[in-house]
Formats: structure tokens, C-alpha cells, sequence
């Protein structure tokens, strides 16, 4: 709509709404002559600050609610502060002008200081005087308790959750598979993220409800001395705490020595040294099932834990795209595979081989990019071809190329997670009777087909070609290779 309609619509003169634009809280959309376009949520918006202004709301503070530094509560509740306190300066102000009025002096006669101390003067309110209490009440007292297996139980199920909490959105969300490898920066990752979520978590666990779901689990709740919850800044002081003097920020053997310590302590009836300097203890909640049930809850995590990383090493099998796959989407997929079996050929956006890695060239070997067969923008086929015209001429065994380009063109198949079995495509070569020779065949889904010419040489061993001098014919090799969907039975 143009300014003139959004002026109809909403009462409010052109003047204003080009000075609200100029402000920023409006931002119509520009058409290609220059004019401006105005919408339905422009007119929306321009309703929301008539409103507010209305509200004598400054343009200042509109603009933060608009851009979510501010929550509309906060803006309203400081302005019905201001106003209230304009309220009490404009009755204070009448209440004097009323006795001026009523007193009669005249402008040459009048002292203003006693009216000006009584209009500035800070307000007093009219509150009644407190009642002092009967008795001071008594701060409840607590019976610390101890517990040391209980306690490194509840952590170990606490980190144990936030491990599994980790590896759901890493593996589960980003599908981050290299956790499942087992190198120690994957394990030292791990840890650092176990102990990024305790400080996270734990404060506000101990600061609410006074325990973590580890501590409830074995019905151990901390307290302060007054047995109330702890403040947040308590809590984070104390998971710092732990973390260095009763975790050892899991330094090998170090973190082992300082734990067994512990231990003894609590077996002694001592409190640790991190709670009792704050005065914070320990007291028992017993649940039904006692300790067992915090047991049978750790099991359970654990096998929890394994059951998504089981999960996880499944998924990691399958493509990355599925469903109809465009250059681009099966580009990902084979250099996806290509990373994981330690293929050393990457493709680029575009379907060709990257020209800042290595593409193989054995004695004249030329890995020719592939063809792409499209329909409606999917890829129904595609083609890898080799080819070589030297006299010495080495095929590599493993059918490398193809087995990847199988393996990415199966995200276009419709395989769930246990359906999958990433040996039987990775096999396929191995199934076939002769893998350097022409031949069709249909695999699960897919069809593969392998047209080889060879002139002027002679087969020594499986994977070297020698001139054959009686042939008289130049040496030559080509091996092409196209992987197709089989379409509907």
C-alpha cells in the first residue's frame, strides 16, 4: 500500500510515519520506481507504536523492544515507574499551586522558598512502622551425612548423562562421527564438554532444587547452614571447586589419588574441604528402593550410552543425502565415503575431481572426470572412465572410483538404517567373475555396467597390461564404468 492508504488506515499523518522511518521502526520495502511499499505488518507496526507512544514511551526505548534488547515487560514496567512518579510530582505540584492560589500574595511579594522546598521535596511515604517479631525464629538444623560411595556414584551417573546428553546433539544432530573414534583427542573433547555441562548445569540444579539428578537419584540433597538451597554464585563456586580440588580436572592418576582421599574423609565422618569452609552439608532423602534405584539408573544410562553410539556407528554407514540427489548432494556423498575408507580423491561442487589432490596417474593413466545423467535436476546415472594409450599400463585392483561412486549413488535408493549393509555394496567387485571385463549387473537397486577395450596389449598377472608386440596394433586401454538406477519393477 502506499503512504497515503497506510495515513487512511491508521490515523496517523504522513509527516509521522516518514519520522518513524527515519527512526528506524519502520522499514517498508522498496519497489523498483523508488516508492515505498507498505505491507500489512508495517500497518501492525505503526498500530504497536502509536500505542506505546500513547504510553508516552520514548522512541529510544521502542527501539530496543523492536530489536529484542529489551522485552516489552521491562519497557512497561520501568515506564509505569516513570509515570506514577510524574503522577506524584503533578499532585504535588496542584497541592502547592492550590495554596498559592488560596493564600492571595501577589508576584511582587512573593518568597518562593518554602514552596520551592515543599514541591522538591523528596516524597515520604505514609507507611506504618514495622512490627517487631515475637521470638527470632531458630535456622533449622541438619544432620550432615556422608556417604563417599553414594556421592561418587551420583557424580559418575551425572557425568555419565551429560556424556550421553553430548553425544545425542553431536552425533545425533551433527552428526559428528568422529567421536566414534578412539583417539585421545576425541576422549580429551569429550571430557572438556562433560565438564563445560557440569558448569552449566550444576549451579542451577543445586540453586532450584538443591541437588543434581545424580544427587536425587541417591537421595542426597545439599544445603547451606540455614538447610535453604544454595545461591547460583554458591553453586558455581562449588562446581569449581570440585571440579579442582576433588576432580583434579581428571588429570590421570592425580584425579585417582585425590578421589581415594576423599573417600577416606567421608569414611572418617569429615566433610570435604570445598563444602566446609562454605558451611554446606550433605543431608539423606532416603527414595523407594534405596541406593539401588540410583544403581539400576546408572546401568541404565550406560547401556543407554552404548545404545546410541551402536546407533550412531550404524548411521554412520548410511549416505549423508538421501532421496533424489543432485550433482551437488551425491558430490557429498561420495567424498563423504571417499573420507571414510581413506580414498584419496575428492570431487568438487561440480562433479569433477579437485584439482589440488592427487588424481591417479599410473604410466599414463588418466582418471577422466565423471558424467552425470540427469532427470528433472536428479541424478539417475553416473559414469567413471580410465583411460590409458602407453605401452606399460598398471589398472588398480580395487576398483576404488567405482566403489565410492556406488556408494554415494545408494543415497537415491530407498534403504532404511538395519537395511543397510555397507559390505555388500563395498563387495560388489569382489562378487563379480571377472572385474576387468565388459559386464552388466543388477545390485540391489542399482545397475552397474563396465565396458573395457584394450588393443595392442597383453594380460600379465590381474592388474598389468604389457604390450603385445605380435598384435601390431597400438597400445591403448579404456575402462568405463556407469551406475544407474533400475527405476520402477
Amino acid at each position: 500500500m502506499t503512504i497515503k492508504e497506510l495515513e487512511n488506515l491508521s490515523g496517523i499523518p504522513r509527516a509521522n510515519i516518514r519520522y518513524y522511518e527515519e527512526e528506524g521502526l519502520l522499514a517498508p520495502k522498496r519497489l523498483p520506481n523508488g516508492y515505498r511499499d507498505y505491507a500489512e505488518e508495517d500497518a501492525r507496526t505503526l498500530e504497536k507504536i502509536r500505542l506505546l507512544r500513547q504510553l508516552h514511551m520514548d522512541l529510544d526505548t521502542i527501539r530496543l523492544v523492536q530489536q529484542g534488547k529489551l522485552t516489552l515487560n521491562q519497557a512497561l514496567f520501568s515506564q509505569l515507574n516513570r509515570l506514577e512518579g510524574d503522577l506524584v510530582l503533578m499532585d504535588r505540584a496542584a497541592q502547592v499551586c492550590r495554596e498559592l492560589e488560596r493564600s492571595g500574595v501577589e508576584y511582587t511579594a512573593l518568597d518562593p522558598s518554602p514552596w520551592l522546598r515543599e514541591i522538591e521535596a523528596p516524597a515520604r511515604p505514609n507507611l506504618p512502622p514495622p512490627i517487631p517479631p515475637e521470638k527470632e525464629p531458630e535456622p533449622p538444623r541438619y544432620t550432615a551425612c556422608y556417604y563417599p560411595w553414594r556421592r561418587y556414584f551420583a557424580r559418575a551417573l551425572d557425568m555419565a548423562l551429560y556424556k550421553l546428553l553430548f553425544h545425542v546433539v553431536v552425533l545425533g544432530v551433527f552428526h559428528g562421527y568422529w567421536l566414534l573414534e578412539t583417539s585421545w583427542l576425541a576422549d580429551a573433547l569429550i571430557g572438556l564438554a562433560c565438564f563445560a555441562l557440569t558448569f552449566a548445569l550444576e549451579p542451577l540444579w543445586l540453586h532450584y532444587w538443591g541437588w543434581t539428578p545424580g544427587k536425587w537419584l541417591f537421595g542426597l540433597k545439599l544445603r547451606d547452614e540455614n538447610g535453604e538451597t544454595l545461591t547460583l554464585a554458591d553453586a558455581r563456586e562449588r562446581a569449581w571447586s570440585v571440579a579442582w580440588k576433588g576432580c583434579r580436572w581428571t588429570i590421570p592418576i592425580w584425579d585417582l589419588v585425590t578421589m581415594w582421599k576423599c573417600r577416606r574423609e567421608g569414611l572418617d565422618g569429615l566433610e570435604s574441604g570445598w563444602d566446609v569452609a562454605a558451611r554446606r552439608r550433605y543431608t539423606v532423602e532416603e527414595r523407594p528402593g534405596g541406593a539401588r534405584l540410583g544403581g539400576a539408573a546408572y546401568i541404565a544410562v550406560q547401556v543407554l550410552f552404548f545404545a546410541v553410539i551402536a546407533l550412531s556407528v550404524i548411521a554412520s554407514y548410511l549416505p549423508p543425502n538421501r532421496g533424489p540427489l543432485t550433482v551437488e548432494r551425491y558430490v557429498e556423498n561420495f567424498n563423504y565415503y571417499a573420507e571414510k575408507f581413506d580414498y584419496g580423491e575428492r570431487l568438487s561442487s561440480d562433479g569433477t575431481w579437485q584439482d589440488d589432490r592427487y588424481v591417479l596417474k599410473l604410466s599414463g593413466i588418466d582418471n577422466l572426470d565423471p558424467v552425470f545423467t540427469l532427470e528433472d535436476g536428479a541424478v539417475t546415472a553416473v559414469t567413471f572412465c580410465v583411460r590409458s594409450n602407453e605401452e606399460f599400463t598398471y589398472i588398480h585392483a580395487g576398483h576404488f572410483p567405482e566403489n565410492v561412486g556406488l556408494l554415494a549413488m545408494t543415497g537415491a535408493l530407498d534403504i532404511g538404517m538395519f537395511d543397510y549393509d555397507p559390505d555388500g555394496w563395498t563387495g560388489f567387485w569382489d562378487g563379480v567373475s571377472d572385474p576387468f571385463g565388459s559386464f552388466a549387473a543388477d545390485h540391489r537397486g542399482l545397475r552397474v555396467q563396465q565396458e573395457v577395450e584394450a588393443r595392442g596389449l597383453d594380460l600379465k598377472g590381474i592388474t598389468v597390461f604389457w604390450p603385445d608386440e605380435d598384435s601390431g596394433e597400438e597400445p591403448y586401454y579404456e575402462r568405463t564404468v556407469t551406475i544407474s538406477l533400475m527405476g520402477e519393477e
